[in-house]
């Protein structure tokens, strides 16, 4: 009874407070007019203060900009350059900060040289070609740097002397090739983004420094031949996205030795089969995704190289409802792997002599997984495959359809004679009944004769 009232009571009590943390925050005198402030991390050191001045056509930083702000997001301003006093001549608290969508094309080396505590740098979509090697050398906390859709180079022996990064975003930079001693100075980078640039093949020598790599996305690139060994530099890898590249899978040897990797994205990649024995030097893979590529079957032996798989995405692709795919929906409830597969039902016109002998046509049933793919396995697993793993499905076959009809018209004669004994008996019962029904009424001139009992002794009637 009490504990709706307490409740509301505490909840006015804790947005009352946060109203005036952020009313506070917002007077306060050390704000700049253009931007919006607010306590950093919010609401619990109003000592720092977080400054969001988005979108104000700035070219710098606002005047009297204090170095109590912790957060800074000057995104979508009008910024040209990054000079050695751009932050100020005196040491500032700020960690995070948002440069992204400026027209930043110039960075002098010192320009961060008055951030010791600087920890997330956003430069995504600028004008960046060029970063001198010692930008973030004295940023020693810094952490992940976003240099996403910009136009580096890398004509430098090395990219940046920043050991301490270890997230690093340069997708979308129209990127063709690395270096060799590209990351040399890099060496504790676990996230790296290389997405949607020109990679049309990649050196094991690129990620020779990498040793502590964890996550490695090359998504939308042109890469088409992969050496096995490409990633063999990088032994701790256990997530790769290499998905809506032109991939040509070998046919006599494994894809990729990565004895570590767990998650493994092939989506969009053309693939129109996948040899057995691709999977045989990833065997810890615990999620695979190969959707959107042109398989028309899963061949069942490559699980024997997927002992840790427990989940499995092949939706849209040309998969058959066929003998062949019930044996990997089979093993993958066997395995209680979850499944996302959509296959089109494979339909036999005929199996005997005589025209439509083997025909198959896509129909539009759909047969798929744990929920993501139109539909259920239901079809896969209505299936009966016998010795020539020629699929049962329920469309019959002309011998099977001739059997049935026979056994339907056995079955309508048979109903048809049970009917006319009925109606004969019918018959012949009501007309007995009528005639003594005559002969109790005229014995005892009865009003209501449907209520006289037919078992009546003959001799009491008479």
């Amino acid at each position: 009874m009490y504990i709706l009232p307490t409740i509301w009571t505490i909840s006015l009590t804790i947005l009352s407070v946060c109203d005036i943390h952020e009313t506070s925050a917002k007077d306060d005198p050390r704000c700049p007019s253009v931007c919006k402030c607010y306590p950093w991390p919010p609401r619990v050191h109003p000592a720092k203060m977080a400054a969001n001045c988005s979108g104000r056509a700035l070219k710098a930083l606002p005047a009297h900009f204090q170095r109590h702000f912790a957060s800074l997001d000057a995104s979508f301003n009008d910024i040209e350059e990054l000079s050695k006093d751009f932050f100020g001549d005196a040491k500032m608290v700020l960690s995070k900060i948002n440069l992204s969508n400026n027209s930043i094309h110039t960075i002098d080396s010192r320009a961060f040289s008055m951030l010791p505590d600087l920890w997330i740098m956003n430069l995504t979509g600028n004008k960046i070609r060029h970063l001198h090697q010692d930008t973030f050398k004295v940023n020693t906390k810094l952490w992940y740097l976003i240099l996403r859709g910009n136009t580096i180079n890398f004509n430098q022996s090395t990219f940046l002397n920043a050991p301490q990064i270890g997230k690093l975003d340069l997708s979308y930079n129209n990127l063709h090739e690395l270096g060799d001693n590209t990351f040399n100075e890099m060496p504790n980078i676990v996230y790296l983004r290389l997405h949607n640039n020109q990679f049309k093949k990649l050196q094991s020598s690129w990620f020779r420094p990498l040793r502590k790599l964890e996550r490695l996305f090359l998504e939308h690139n042109q890469l088409t031949v992969l050496d096995v060994n490409t990633f063999i530099h990088s032994p701790k890898l256990f997530e790769l996205s290499l998905s809506w590249n032109k991939l040509l899978l070998p046919y006599h040897t494994p894809f990729l030795r990565l004895p570590n990797l767990e998650y493994l994205h092939l989506s969009g990649c053309g693939f129109g089969n996948i040899p057995s024995h691709i999977f045989e030097f990833t065997p810890r893979v615990r999620m695979l995704w190969l959707s959107s590529n042109r398989l028309s079957t899963l061949p069942v032996d490559i699980f024997n190289y997927l002992e840790s798989l427990i989940f499995l995405d092949a939706c849209d692709n040309n998969l058959l409802c066929s003998c062949e795919l019930k044996e990997v929906w089979d093993l993958c409830r066997y395995r209680h792997i979850a499944a996302d597969v959509s296959c089109n039902v494979y339909l036999l016109e005929g199996t005997g002599e005589g025209e439509g002998e083997g025909e198959a046509q896509n129909q539009t049933a759909t047969a798929a997984g744990a929920g993501g793919c139109f539909g259920r396995w239901d079809v896969l697993e209505e299936m009966v495959c016998n010795a020539t793993d020629r699929p049962s499905l329920p469309a019959p076959s002309k011998d099977t359809s001739v059997e049935q009809l026979a056994l339907y018209v056995s079955i309508g004669v048979v109903l048809l004679l049970s009917l006319c004994i009925v109606g004969s008996v019918t018959l012949y019962c009501r007309k007995y009944k009528s005639g003594w029904t005559s002969t109790v009424r005229g014995a005892h001139n009865l009003t209501y004769p449907d209520m006289m009992p037919l078992n009546i002794d003959r001799e009491e009637a008479t």
